[in-house]
């Protein structure tokens, strides 16, 4: 803890002194000098900037490294990239570098530039736009009494984010930043990662956007790595859940209750077509917008999977509605039919219906007689040759229940399956 502490205070003296007044400095301009050749850092002395400030060879350098984000600049979910801008200060002890402020009339710290001594190489390991590389002698660097150096500056890291949209619409991404040398070795350079975490402070040019989480720490490299070991700051981010409500959540919801009202409202024909249509339409607009959005996630979220079924699904409604319709309007109509065909559709075999050929010339002297009523017959005797006729609409009717009924189970068995596969899958996740 009084080491993360003294940390903070350095870090805190490092930037102040950057900003110090020039009359400060003027005042111990012959101090500065003098200090400036007992250090070697004149003429053919400056070729020691390329080699550590040590002592012996062996000896370890402690470097720590602060990081501190502030703003969030760009997110492209579709090229898995993030920006962000921050301070970095590196500071790190040099025991050579030491002296007595009491010899330079009490000469506490003075202002450096980065090409009169050695500095540590600390570069971004992954970062995407390898064209404007991490530059670290912009910066001028301040040397205390104490042997302590260190920078600040402000520069934007662009990295790679990991795409991962399974939880969706719990949209969280996890972008890391790899710092480390590119010469030395832990046995050289021993890194110190310290992580300034105001989370309220942090702004987003993207009002949806927000930092969630923040780690900074030593990780080790692995065989297939290009590094021995490295500092990862790993990043959390967070789109806002009222982005996804309105453009996602809402439709959704909309789109659901269109398809299993049209299934289970006792609605007119015209309704139950209507209803489903209006539903298939909001859910490809959305199915869309999101397939595009998310085109470049390594998983597809189960929540999009529903989506693009649902719309099947209701794709299948609508088929099943129109044919209700049709056989709706069936029923008050008499579809032509021969007699040989109905008479085909009644009987189990042909043997049957070749001796059923008498049944047949009695069932044609009735139709003529409904038509046309011998002399002596009389009208009240129409019902009962017409309910031998209903008899051959009666399977017509009976469709169209057994149809609604088969949109009403399958919708119910639909829903409730994906019920059960979202909570089991979420309760395995978690």
């Amino acid at each position: 803890m009084m080491a993360l502490y003294d940390t903070s205070v350095l870090w805190i003296i490092i930037v102040i002194s950057c900003f110090a007044s020039p009359s400060v400095q003027d005042e111990h301009l012959p101090d500065i000098q003098r200090l400036r050749k007992a250090l070697g850092m004149t003429g053919s002395r400056l070729r020691n900037r390329l080699v550590r400030p040590v002592l012996s060879e062996n000896t370890t350098i402690d470097v720590t490294v602060t990081v501190d984000v502030s703003d969030i600049f760009s997110i492209q979910l579709d090229g898995r990239e993030a920006t962000f801008k921050g301070q970095t200060c590196i500071s790190w002890f040099a025991d050579i570098l030491k002296w007595d402020p009491n010899d330079f009339n009490g000469l506490q710290s003075v202002t450096l530039l980065s090409y009169e001594m050695w500095v540590p190489d600390i570069e971004i390991f992954n970062r995407v736009n390898f064209m404007n590389p991490y530059n670290r002698r912009r910066s001028p660097i301040r040397l205390f009494s104490n042997g302590t150096l260190g920078f600040c500056e402000y520069k934007t890291m662009s990295v790679s984010c990991d795409t991962d949209m399974y939880a969706f619409p719990v949209d969280r991404h996890q972008c890391s930043v790899l710092f480390g040398s590119t010469t030395y070795g832990i046995k050289k350079l021993n890194l110190k990662p310290v992580l300034h975490r105001d989370y309220e402070k942090i702004t987003s040019r993207y009002a949806e956007w927000r930092l969630l989480a923040a780690d900074f720490r030593l990780r080790p490299g692995s065989f297939d790595d290009y590094f021995d070991y490295t500092l990862q700051l790993d990043l959390v981010i967070e789109r806002r859940f009222s982005h996804h409500f309105h453009r996602f959540v809402i439709p959704m919801c909309i789109g659901t209750a269109l398809t299993a009202l049209s299934c289970w409202l006792p609605l007119t024909s015209p309704k139950k077509f209507a209803l489903p249509l209006i539903g298939l339409l909001l859910l490809t607009y959305t199915i869309n917008y999101y397939s595009i959005m998310l085109r470049s996630s390594s998983t597809t979220p189960l929540i999009l999977k529903f989506a693009s079924d649902l719309m099947f699904f209701t794709a299948f409604i609508i088929f099943l509605a129109v044919l209700i319709m049709i056989l709706e309007e069936s029923e008050t109509i008499e579809l032509p039919s021969h007699p040989l065909l109905d008479r085909l559709l009644k009987v189990e075999s042909v043997q049957s219906y070749l001796l059923s050929e008498e049944a047949l010339i009695s069932d044609a002297t009735e139709e003529a007689e409904m038509q046309n009523p011998p002399a002596g017959q009389s009208l009240e005797d129409l019902p009962v040759i017409e309910e031998r006729f209903e008899e051959r609409f009666k399977a017509t009717r009976t469709w169209p229940r057994l149809l609604t009924v088969l949109q009403r189970v399958s919708s119910a068995l639909f829903l409730s399956l994906y019920l059960v596969v979202y909570y089991v899958t979420i309760g395995s996740v978690d």
